[in-house]
């Protein structure tokens, strides 16, 4: 499940869940809050933790080729 899938989910249980309500009624805390992954993630989940209001860092590093590599259209 992505980031917004467990969100729906949350919200959908708050319509009979206390603790869910109080979950999703928490939220708004988590507004300019630090949030580390040591993963790339995808675009979504990105997007949504950033509408949440977290500033988001990685230390993941982007697959780069071997420097040797030289792509077809510099040739």
């Amino acid at each position: 499940m992505d980031v917004k899938e467990i969100l729906n989910a949350l919200a959908a249980s708050a319509v009979s869940d206390e603790n869910a309500r109080r979950c999703l009624d928490a939220l708004d805390k988590l507004k300019g809050c630090e949030m580390h992954t040591t993963h790339l993630m995808n675009e979504g989940n990105e997007k949504t933790l950033n509408q949440i209001g977290l500033n988001l860092t990685t230390d993941a590093k982007l697959p780069f080729p071997d420097e040797t590599f030289v792509p077809n259209y510099f040739i």
